[in-house]
């Protein structure tokens, strides 16, 4: 589309957007948290920042405006990806580039109560950049249901830590994890029960799961890496299988497997308690920079975590440690075996597509399910095939 296309678009979007703001009821909506992922990433690389809201219920219109140091990043409206199913997009990165709008508008709000990925923004960062921290940041933000209420909105500024020297090029996507996203996004039930950890578990209680039976294809995952001390339950005898798995539950398995455990770091993240069972495991992969938080010192230790993310921050701790060697190459054909290959997004493609090369992501009907929350059954299938391949010479 030539770029007087894409300024209709944006400037259609636009007014029906100040429509809604001015009649909007004056009572409002339930208030929403949006929160920018950000990322550890050197001189001359990218890396995407993910814009997530806690709850996109009722969701029916958006428009908000991205600041950025323009001095350390630069992106397009190519590198800008709508993350909204079924809403009409419009996206513009202004002649100064140090700010970029997005507006998306649907007829009908949105069902689902989970976190989803409203957009993803892919910045390069700038060969000449200064080292250090730089804020990427919603300046002015609006949002509204259906039936025209005003959605009160908070934000939680995203953070990307520019270190050492160039890279020459090339991706260098830090997320979480995901991110992501949660892993993007979607559509599970809330869990509120999904404690990794029983404090006064014993031997024998450990294998002994009474909620896995319907779990075949997991049940001995499960059982091995619950003796082997790497992944817990939930309770005496409860694994919780089809609970989506926590972000700091997943960090802490990580961190086990590793052999990281008895390692210790004076520092972590501002909303991590310290009497959780998972404070020294986040500290740790803090430390190592395997988990880079959603922004503002903070990292959503109870948050879930997409599928698509979880995978990409294990290749990358992977890669780190030296277990696996990125390929350096374009296997991403790989992809195309899966039907929901389109759903995967940008920054996770490489990434996928070596685990699925490797054997360690093999989806499920000939579906990768990347937009979807990871559950725990799911969780401990995969985490078994990253322990196995950790055993061999």
């Amino acid at each position: 589309m030539n770029y007087l296309g894409k300024k209709s678009i944006y400037s259609i979007l636009l007014v029906v957007m100040l429509l809604m703001l001015n009649s909007v009821s004056a009572f409002g909506a339930e208030s929403k948290t949006i929160t920018l992922t950000g990322g550890s990433v050197k001189r001359g690389s990218t890396v995407t920042v993910d814009v997530n809201i806690d709850n996109v219920q009722s969701l029916a219109g958006l428009q908000l405006t991205m600041e950025y140091d323009n001095s350390k990043l630069e992106t397009e409206e190519d590198d800008i990806v709508n993350g909204l199913s079924g809403f009409q997009s419009a996206k513009n990165v202004l002649e100064d580039k140090s700010y970029l709008k997005y507006s998306a508008v649907s007829a009908v709000g949105m069902d689902e109560t989970d976190s989803v990925t409203l957009l993803s923004v892919k910045f390069r960062v700038k060969e000449n950049a200064d080292l250090g921290e730089t804020i990427v940041k919603i300046s002015d933000a609006f949002a509204s249901t259906d039936d025209m209420e005003e959605i009160t909105l908070n934000t939680v500024d995203g953070v990307i830590k520019i270190k050492g020297e160039s890279s020459g090029g090339g991706s260098d996507h830090d997320k979480d994890d995901d991110s992501d996203k949660p892993e993007d996004e979607e559509h599970s039930e809330t869990k509120d029960d999904t404690k990794e950890e029983a404090p006064k578990e014993t031997e024998t209680e450990k294998s002994d799961f009474k909620d896995v039976d319907n779990y075949s294809w997991a049940e001995t995952s499960i059982k091995f890496l619950s003796k082997n001390n790497i992944m817990k339950g939930t309770g005496e005898h409860e694994f919780s299988p089809s609970n989506n798995i926590k972000r700091a539950d997943y960090m802490l398995i990580v961190i086990r497997i590793l052999g990281l455990e008895e390692q210790k770091s004076s520092k972590n993240f501002d909303d991590v308690d310290e009497s959780m069972y998972y404070y020294n495991a986040l500290a740790v992969a803090k430390s190592y920079g395997y988990a880079n938080g959603t922004g503002g010192n903070n990292f959503n230790p109870e948050g879930e975590i997409s599928r698509q993310d979880l995978f990409v921050l294990t290749h990358r701790i992977l890669v780190a440690q030296n277990i696996i060697k990125s390929s350096g190459s374009d296997n991403t054909a790989v992809l195309e075996t899966f039907t929901d290959n389109h759903n995967i997004s940008d920054y996770a493609r490489e990434a996928i597509a070596e685990l699925i090369s490797m054997g360690l992501v093999k989806g499920s009907s000939n579906m990768i399910n990347p937009q979807g929350k990871a559950t725990r059954a799911e969780t401990a299938v995969f985490v078994e095939r990253i322990y196995n391949l950790m055993q061999q010479d």
